[in-house]
């Protein structure tokens, strides 16, 4: 039984270091976001001394910049890449997964360790949490290592334990702080206080212990703020990161129109719970069943009514809140997902359902569930490589491995003829590597479509002597301007600046500097499959230059004249233009 254990746990390793090795590494810097955050890191790598970024000249001040400064030294050291800038986030994802593990081993023992996180990885917004380059994953790792911490402190009966488990809360609060700002204390502040009252046991608030790990986040955030107040612009750069950025986001504040971020992400009435089958993907039905036993097992005087009280308050509260504010983005929930990974691995060993006709179903409908999506990824594999007319080894790979998770999955039995945790945990090896080496040649054919250095090589080649002017970029053009135009812009015309003056600002920088060349977006065409198909097959996106008369936003203007324009995959397109006195 050890033997057979050692094993299992050796083959979750190589199936976690496969998943986030390939989702973190074998990527490019993906639309709409990653470039973005790739220009941050290197304006953090080019300019440490500055204690914010810098997007297209522009401080840009949303979060806290920990992420960046540690991805900037990951960059200096291995060179700018998308494999570099995201190495830490293995990290993250590591602290993230082995938080959870050490806190469903706390909760139900240690067989139900390795089920809890392997669950926890492979949630489908976990783990696209944790792979995408951005503040996202260093403040799931905070959450996690606070839960931790804070069920350590509440269930400790001396205070040695009992301090060391509030320390850890507070480190891990203050990971997430400088990952995501304050709003990554919801979920850990709202279990921690929502238990405390459903509990009655408000007087720990009254224990020393509780508080003497406080100085941490006291101390490295006050050090931090006090940094920014000491620059020159450091009174409205707070402003920016704790009321347009905090507050701004939950109930609409008066700002300027690149910090209305009520503006975009309209929340809708139960958004998250209608979504939430999607997000714990492909666990749903097992997260539904444990959901089930959990109304029951919150209220029966047994000794894991606790345990499943504190996942309970890990989901529910941080829920609501977020169904309340002005903006709603699905990532905003990943952190709440901890309390599902332990509703699991509780309901796993829960004996009172060890037999049940829903134990039954759960595993049933799950091995349904990855089965499906191993078919998916299989004839999608296919699909692509006879699109394109390219075999190759890579191609193979990924509907070899899909062909393995199917046939595993289908040789799966139901509980409980196995066991509910060797049955799952065999299905999560499983669905781990379909995430991995089963979905490779699909990354591959992104990184295709997603690659922006192209537009930035045939910009470059159509470059005169003269300045270089942005009008009214979006933060990717910005991005893929700052990673890879060697000859930055002198001049750069934001949207939000006047944004009703038309084009007689620039006109007038223009009469004085007549021989620049203007960068701008053209509306987007949309592509149709064969469009998609001969750029599968070819490769082919850009158009020549001077062969389009199309001039974007000037369009009917007689005085600008194409030098280059770019189509990029999906019908996103750009224009390279000169201009000329009528």
């Amino acid at each position: 039984m050890l033997q057979n254990h050692r094993i299992v746990s050796l083959l979750a390793v190589f199936a976690l270091i496969a998943l986030w090795g390939v989702g973190l590494f074998a990527r490019g810097w993906w639309r709409p976001d990653e470039p973005r955050e790739a220009a941050l890191v290197q304006s953090i790598a080019n300019h440490p001394e500055h204690l914010l970024p810098e997007l297209g000249g522009r401080t840009f001040a949303e979060k806290p910049t920990l992420t960046y400064r540690v991805a900037a030294q990951s960059v200096k050291a291995l060179g700018m890449s998308p494999a570099a800038s995201r190495l830490p986030q293995l990290l993250y994802a590591l602290l993230a997964c082995g938080s959870i593990m050490l806190l469903t081993r706390a909760m139900a023992g240690n067989g139900a360790a390795l089920l809890g996180g392997l669950s926890f990885a492979t949630f489908t917004l976990v783990y696209q949490t944790q792979i995408w380059l951005a503040c996202d994953a260093l403040t799931i790792a905070g959450v996690c290592l606070s839960l931790l911490g804070s069920y350590r402190g509440l269930t400790a009966l001396e205070s040695s334990p009992r301090l060391q488990g509030y320390l850890l809360m507070h480190v891990g609060l203050t990971l997430a702080f400088f990952g995501k700002n304050f709003a990554a204390w919801l979920v850990p502040l709202s279990t921690f206080i929502v238990f405390l009252l459903w509990q009655r046991r408000l007087r720990e608030l009254l224990r020393w212990e509780l508080w003497a790990g406080a100085l941490i986040p006291v101390t490295c955030i006050g050090i931090w703020i006090w940094q920014i107040v000491a620059t020159p612009d450091g009174v409205q750069t707070l402003r920016v990161l704790f009321w347009h950025n905090l507050v701004g986001r939950a109930i609409p504040v008066a700002a300027e129109a690149r910090y209305a971020y009520t503006g975009a992400h309209h929340n809708s009435p139960g958004k998250y719970f209608i979504e939430l089958p999607l997000y714990v993907l492909p666990w749903t039905a097992v997260a539904w069943f444990a959901t089930r036993r959990a109304w029951t097992a919150v209220r029966t005087d047994s000794p894991e009514r606790a345990a499943w009280r504190f996942a309970v308050c890990a989901i529910l509260p941080g829920l609501v809140i977020l169904s309340l504010l002005a903006t709603a983005r699905g990532i905003y929930a990943a952190p709440s997902l901890a309390g599902f990974a332990l509703l699991i691995a509780l309901w796993s060993v829960d004996p009172k359902t060890q037999a049940s006709p829903g134990a039954r179903r759960a595993v049933t409908l799950t091995r349904g569930l990855i089965a499906t999506l191993a078919a998916i990824v299989f004839l999608g594999t296919l699909v692509l490589q006879i699109s394109a007319h390219q075999f190759s080894a890579l191609g193979v790979i990924g509907p070899l491995v899909c062909m393995g998770v199917l046939l595993t999955v289908l040789q799966t039995p139901s509980a409980p003829a196995l066991g509910r945790v060797p049955a799952l945990t065999r299905l999560g090896l499983a669905y781990a590597l379909l995430l991995s080496l089963g979905v490779l040649p699909l990354y591959a054919t992104a990184n295709r479509w997603q690659d922006l250095s192209e537009v930035a090589a045939g910009t470059q080649a159509a470059r005169s002597h003269g300045p270089l002017v942005l009008w009214r970029p979006d933060e990717t053009t910005l991005a893929w301007v700052d990673l890879y135009l060697k000859a930055k812009p002198q001049r750069v015309f934001y949207g939000d600046q006047a944004p009703n003056a038309g084009f007689e600002p620039l006109l007038t920088y223009l009469q004085t500097t007549p021989q620049a060349q203007v960068l701008a977006l053209a509306d987007k065409k949309r592509w149709t499959l064969s469009r998609w198909m001969q750029f599968l097959r070819t490769g082919v996106t850009q158009s020549a230059a001077n062969s389009s008369a199309d001039l974007g936003p000037f369009a009917g203007r007689t005085d600008f004249s194409v030098d280059y324009s770019y189509e990029a995959p999906g019908g996103r397109r750009y224009v390279l233009l000169s201009h000329r006195s009528p």
